[in-house]
Parts: structure tokens; C-alpha cells; sequence
């Protein structure tokens, strides 16, 4: 399937440029989606944190591929919840088009293959 290929990714920590050259890769490598396993950046209590989400839906709508990302222990879950509640027909928490929240037990399938949200250490942001 073309859109089997997913970009495994971590500890992106806010860090645009990152997530830059993650995407170029993932469309490098005929990736249909990147699933970024925790320490995201979600700090939008900061203005870095709201540029990082305005940066990086830009980047990934200009390569029309999404990112799907996991809380690490220094993402700001709670703010995350609360500012982006809706949720797609997948059940991801929607951030922006490209941008999506997998939360902590969330289960989902992906051409064929199971995955679960188990969460890693407290959130100390």
C-alpha cells in the first residue's frame, strides 16, 4: 500500500527545524504520515509554543503530510486538551490540518497494524 510507510520520530522538543527535515525525509522516503513517539513541543502557554504549531502546519501542508505525535514528560498535555477537543474521524485530537494529538490509551489501526498511546513518565510542563 503507498501509504503504508510511516516516519517513526522522537524528542522533537519544539524544534522547527527538526521538523522540517523530518518531513523532507518522510517525503524522501515515500512516507504517508510521521508519528512522532513523545516530547512534541506542546508548550502553547508560551508564544515559541504557538509559533512551533503555526511553523510547523505550514511546513507540513506544503508537503501534505501529517504529523501525528504522543505526550512526552515535557509536553503540556492538559493545555493541549483543553485548547484542541475536537477530534477527527480517526479520534485524534485535531491541532491543526496537519497536526494531530494521539492521547495517553487512545487505540487505533492504521492499514492493518494496531497501535496504542501508552504514555510515558509525568508531565513536569
Amino acid at each position: 500500500m503507498p501509504d503504508s510507510k510511516i516516519l517513526l520520530a522522537g524528542d522533537v522538543h519544539g524544534n522547527c527545524s527538526f521538523v522540517i527535515q523530518l518531513l523532507d525525509q518522510a517525503r524522501n522516503l515515500g512516507c504517508a504520515r510521521i508519528l512522532q513517539l513523545g516530547d512534541w513541543g506542546a508548550w502553547e502557554h508560551e508564544s515559541d509554543g504557538r509559533k512551533f504549531v503555526r511553523d510547523v502546519e505550514n511546513h507540513a501542508a506544503k508537503r501534505g503530510i501529517p504529523i501525528y505525535w504522543l505526550d512526552g514528560n515535557h509536553d503540556n498535555v492538559a493545555l493541549t486538551l483543553e485548547l484542541h477537543p475536537d477530534r477527527d474521524d480517526e479520534g485524534f485530537h485535531v491541532v491543526t490540518d496537519h497536526v494531530r494529538y494521539i492521547p495517553r490509551g487512545y487505540r487505533w489501526t492504521w492499514n492493518g497494524f494496531r497501535f496504542a498511546a501508552m504514555g510515558g513518565a509525568f508531565s513536569v510542563d
